[in-house]
């Protein structure tokens, strides 16, 4: 059993889960220690589909602070022998799990037959720095779409946690319209399509550009703006036009309708989208190349 203790997570072990055993404790000194840790999940999975080479993922989420602006989560990857979990990365390197502020108390689910072999996870599509502020009409949270997990040893050597859409989600499309490319100086209106819940893919080749985006949800009051700083080689989520204005409490407006940007991204003048649209939130999965 992985219990979450406070800035650390504690293992125990039972023979009949009533008598717990104190294991081993981790977390001092590692990782993010911004907030308490909560929701630990500890799972195994192969690095880049090998089998015979398995790591250890130790999961936990981190409560709001004004560090993240929020609250965040962050994953280690190392050795578990059923007693102690061996972190196989500096002290200090924080794993970051979604750059999204909206990914919270990821779970995954066990026993998933072995013929299928994966390891799926969803998490809460909320931040503790708003909960209270939501509204209850028409409904109040939401789960994100389950998310197949991987481990994956990228250009700079490190294994790293990779989350994409299970391929069921395809099930969920309904129709398809393709637009021919286009090139876009200034603004481009996609008069084509309008809708509210829909998933869209494109390829985005740019050059001697400061900033692009593509406005999403938008009407003459409200618009969501994902888009890429090329200047400054970061992703961003605009949402300050986003919705409700009763989320602004609590300093929310720096937070939830702000433009708020993800980690450096190193694109070579190209990157492909796939985003997930609904009445109530926006998905992206970015591959840059």
């Amino acid at each position: 059993m992985v219990v979450s203790t406070n800035q650390s997570v504690t293992f125990f072990n039972s023979d009949n889960l009533i008598d717990w055993k104190f294991q081993s404790q981790f977390g001092d000194n590692e990782g993010s220690h911004v907030a308490v840790w909560e929701c630990p999940d500890l799972f195994r999975l192969p690095v880049d589909g090998d089998n015979k080479r398995e790591k250890w993922v130790l999961h936990v989420s981190i409560g709001d602070n004004d560090v993240t602006n929020g609250s965040t989560a962050q994953y280690f990857i190392g050795e578990f022998d059923g007693k102690q979990f061996v972190n196989d990365h500096s002290l200090e390197t924080v794993l970051t799990t979604d750059f999204g502020q909206d990914f919270y108390a990821a779970q995954s689910f066990s026993d998933i037959p072995k013929k299928d072999g994966r390891r799926i996870w969803l998490g809460l599509m909320a931040n503790w720095r708003y909960p209270y502020q939501s509204p209850t009409e028409p409904w109040m949270g939401a789960m994100s779409i389950p998310r197949q997990l991987s481990l994956r040893t990228t250009e700079d050597g490190m294994v790293k946690l990779i989350q994409e859409p299970i391929k069921e989600m395809e099930r969920l499309r309904a129709d398809h319209l393709s637009l021919d490319s286009f090139v876009v100086d200034g603004e481009h209106i996609i008069s084509e399509f309008s809708g509210t819940t829909y998933e869209f893919e494109t390829t985005i080749e740019w050059d001697n550009v400061e900033e692009f985006g593509v406005r999403l949800r938008q009407s003459e009051e409200e618009g969501t703006v994902f888009g890429f700083n090329a200047k400054e080689g970061k992703l961003f989520l605009d949402r300050i036009r986003s919705g409700l204005e009763t989320l602004l409490d609590r300093n929310a407006n720096s937070f939830q309708f702000g433009r708020s940007f993800v980690t450096d991204y190193t694109a070579k003048k190209e990157m492909k989208i796939r985003g997930f649209v609904d009445e109530s939130s926006i998905v992206h999965r970015i591959i840059c190349k």
